[in-house]
């Protein structure tokens, strides 16, 4: 049974690629040293992987990730000497032998044996000896090697690198809250292309150098010859390098290992705030190869306790140019909505919004698909504070039917009386004014840093913000001035005095106390507007986890659809204004001797381009 999440990512494209490639900066530092490497015939070989370039779009990746690299090579190449001495014969024949006598004294000679008779002492007399001593008439000695070993240090690349692709299969792991917080990334096996440049020259090159050295070393050993060395063995010498550096470039890209920052965050107990309880507690990644548009990355999130609106099995989605599709459910977008609302600073919230059942009624008891209500909510718009009573609030509403695109608004409804400031009038005339304001605010919103929603804004060309603000005089306050203009139009007219100049006061006077209010809704209704646009200075909580966008880029949207909420935008992949996207090196250019001793520069071919190096 598949799970239901708040929120799936999916990147590709070259947003994938770069941003992987930025992933993996740390593990391929290593291939910055010298790799040693077993080379028949050398001695200290080592090479340099000086550039490791992912291609894109380049060949279709139905098995992997398809990785460019260049290479130098040097070695020392191991020059064998070997010096016999010619045969040497040594006459010898019979030889006489003449010993003369020998005398001599013993001391000190121990006795032992059944009777212990002490020491003693004697003398040593040997007469003269002569004779002859038989040898071979002639001893032949053979010739005796004298061997010498002199290692050449050679540049192998010194023209032009090796350039070999090879084919990187890559997987994802899931984040576990437990033991792994964010997104890992592993290649596995690497398929190493045989190389696609070869310098054809290089045993030419390199024949002079070991010439020099053979002739160096003759004349050391003062020999009187020549060795010339065929060309033909050299080419046997450096046959074995492009097999030899496939397989050390295939050890050197396996198993590298690449992890993002955390994504996912633990679940919360219900006291924090909003932005916390928007974080996402498990997550689900997966790893596809697309034939239009290399790999595609999709991440899929759950918040705790949220049953979510997104089926796990998100069809990968045509990101093509646009790198990144973000969807996220509308239930989530409501909630986020609705935190977004919390943190506007023109209204005061006594309590939790509280989700609606059927009917899903707003505040002006209007229908909708879904309503979030904030009750008792005290509004300051400018100069004016309306509202706290259990009547006035905000709703923030979702509309429209399954399967099309859904609409957002924000509803309010504000009521204020002025009490009468007479006390001794409170009884006749409890409230002199009455202030009203009510509005209907369709949505819409950007995503912005990491993806909060964010620049509410009303949609002019479909539903234009409503506003209703009013404020009114009570009918009691006008009753008591209509009455008392009455009354003292009466006594006037009983006193013989002027009765209508009495009558055109009071008059005067309640269309001064109308006019008033017509200058005050004026400005009630301007204010009305200018509070709602502060929403466009707020943010949301974030609607992806920070760590997705942190570890490929800022989206930048350039569609957004609102059911779920899709979006379609490219990734700016972080870079400093020096750096570039991790790469090892840049390409050499070398100067190729053309033969005659002074042909020019010629300039290495099919070689990636690269942006100028500082020396050093």
């Amino acid at each position: 049974m598949a799970v239901p999440f708040d929120v799936v990512v999916t990147i590709g494209g070259q947003s994938f690629v770069d941003g992987l490639w930025r992933i993996f900066g740390p593990a391929l530092e290593r291939l910055q040293a010298p790799l040693p490497i077993a080379l028949p015939g050398f001695a200290n070989a080592r090479m340099r992987i000086t550039n490791l370039i992912p291609e894109f779009p380049g060949t279709v990746p139905t098995d992997g990730l398809e990785i460019v690299a260049t290479i130098e090579l040097t070695a020392e190449a191991l020059i064998h000497v070997l010096t016999r001495s010619d045969g040497v014969q040594i006459a010898l024949g019979p030889q006489p032998v003449e010993l003369p006598a020998q005398t001599g004294s013993l001391t000190n000679i121990v006795f032992s044996g059944p009777l212990n008779i002490g020491t003693g002492a004697g003398a040593l007399n040997l007469p003269p000896l002569s004779g002859t001593l038989g040898l071979p008439a002639t001893l032949d000695v053979p010739g005796i090697p004298l061997p010498a070993v002199a290692p050449v240090p050679l540049d192998l690349t010194p023209n032009m690198p090796l350039i070999m692709s090879s084919i990187a299969r890559l997987s994802v792991s899931s984040p576990t809250i437990t033991t792994r917080p964010g997104l890992m990334f592993v290649t596995g096996p690497v398929g190493v292309l045989p190389p696609t440049l070869i310098d054809p020259n290089l045993a030419a090159t390199l024949l002079p150098k070991l010439q020099s050295a053979v002739d160096v070393l003759i004349g050391q050993l003062a020999l009187p010859v020549q060795v010339p060395i065929d060309i033909a063995m050299v080419d046997t010498l450096i046959a074995p390098i492009a097999g030899v550096v496939r397989g050390a470039l295939d050890e050197a890209l396996t198993l590298l290992v690449a992890e993002t920052g955390r994504v996912i965050f633990p679940a919360h107990d219900g006291t924090t705030s909003c932005d916390v309880g928007a974080l996402p507690s498990s997550a689900h990644a997966t790893l596809t190869a697309s034939a239009a548009n290399g790999y595609n990355l999709q991440v899929a999130f759950l918040r705790p306790g949220s049953t979510g609106t997104i089926e796990t099995q998100v069809p990968n989605p045509n990101v093509g140019t646009t790198g990144c599709h973000v969807l996220i459910g509308n239930a989530f977008v409501l909630d986020l909505l609705v935190c977004l609302v919390e943190q506007l600073p023109a209204f005061v919230l006594p309590k939790k919004g509280v989700i609606q059942t059927t009917p899903h009624h707003d505040v002006r008891d209007q229908p909708h698909r879904n309503c979030v209500n904030f009750t008792g909510v005290t509004a300051s718009f400018g100069a004016f504070a309306l509202g706290g009573g259990p009547t006035d609030g905000i709703s923030v509403c979702i509309d429209g039917q399954d399967n099309e695109a859904k609409t957002f608004s924000l509803v309010g409804k504000f009521v204020q009386d002025i009490p009468n400031p007479v006390p001794f009038l409170n009884s006749a005339v409890s409230s002199i004014l009455k202030l009203s304001a009510e509005f209907v605010l369709p949505v819409t919103f950007d995503l912005d840093d990491v993806a909060a929603l964010s620049n509410l804004r009303v949609i002019e060309d479909k539903d234009p913000l409503f506003v209703d603000a009013s404020v009114s005089p009570s009918w009691a306050l006008i009753a008591a001035i209509l009455v008392f203009g009455a009354l003292s139009g009466v006594l006037a007219f009983l006193f013989a005095s002027a009765a209508i100049v009495i009558v055109v006061l009071d008059l005067l006077v309640v269309m001064a106390i109308y006019l008033v209010c017509g200058v005050l809704s004026y400005f009630l209704s301007n204010a009305v507007p200018t509070v709602l646009a502060g929403a466009s200075l707020v943010k949301s909580p974030v609607a992806v986890p920070p760590g997705v966008f942190e570890a490929f880029g800022k989206l930048s949207p350039v569609t957004v659809k609102v059911d779920d909420l899709t979006s379609f935008g490219v990734l700016h992949t972080p870079v400093s204004p020096w750096a570039l996207l991790p790469r090892i090196g840049v390409p050499r250019r070398k100067q190729i001797d053309g033969g005659d001793g002074g042909s020019g520069p010629i300039t290495t071919t099919n070689v990636p381009p690269a942006p100028p190096h500082p020396e050093g």
